[in-house]
């Protein structure tokens, strides 16, 4: 992703109106490392859809574990 793809991306996940647990840690990752910030956004994510017994779509899988790989 462009810098600016993850700039709308994590921007929309953030949102004043969302509320969830590890938002704040979320937001305050946003303005020190973009990647970190998508690798953790998108495990939120993946976390939440399977506690839901939701199916996680295969490029979400795929970006997380891209994010994993140059974050650590």
């Amino acid at each position: 992703m462009t810098t600016l793809e993850k700039i709308i991306y994590l921007a929309d996940y953030i949102e004043p109106t969302r509320d969830f647990e590890g938002l704040e840690e979320l937001r305050k990752l946003c303005f020190e490392d973009l990647d970190r910030a998508m690798c953790l956004g998108l495990e939120m994510s993946i976390d939440d859809l399977a506690g839901r017994g939701r199916p996680v779509f295969h490029d979400t899988l795929d970006a997380y574990h891209w994010y994993k790989n140059i974050t650590e």
